[in-house]
């Protein structure tokens, strides 16, 4: 079995990074530090737990994302947004919100990450 989880890198994070994912995940829930995760796949009878805990890099992120639709699908994309922007009370202000919640903080890469778990039942 496989996962790909949100994680804390480093724990605790600090109050301003914790504010940033919250808004980022959504809801309240709130990412597990790696040895949390493990835990829970142990209690869950799995072996041969391998895990690996990665950094999200945002600039390798949006190039993958820009490689794998192609120019003409951003477009699009970009074009349903704006159409989007401008039908939707909504999610202009959830945009707003968005806004106001500030870029992200300096220091996110070094708390927040993705950890990969594999197991074996």
């Amino acid at each position: 079995m496989g996962l790909n989880e949100s994680v804390w890198l480093k724990y605790p994070p600090p109050p301003d990074v914790v504010a940033w994912t919250a808004q980022d995940i959504g809801a309240n829930v709130e990412p597990l530090t790696v040895d949390a995760w493990t835990g829970l796949l142990e209690g869950a009878g799995l072996q041969e737990i391998t895990v690996q805990a990665l950094e999200i890099n945002p600039q390798a992120e949006a190039r993958g994302i820009f490689q794998r639709y192609g120019i003409g699908e951003m477009l699009r994309i970009y074009g349903r947004i704006l159409m989007l922007y401008v039908r939707s009370p909504a999610y202009r202000i959830f945009l707003k919100q968005v806004r106001e919640g500030g870029l992200v903080p300096e220091n996110l890469r070094e708390y927040f990450g993705y950890g990969v778990f594999v197991g074996k039942k």
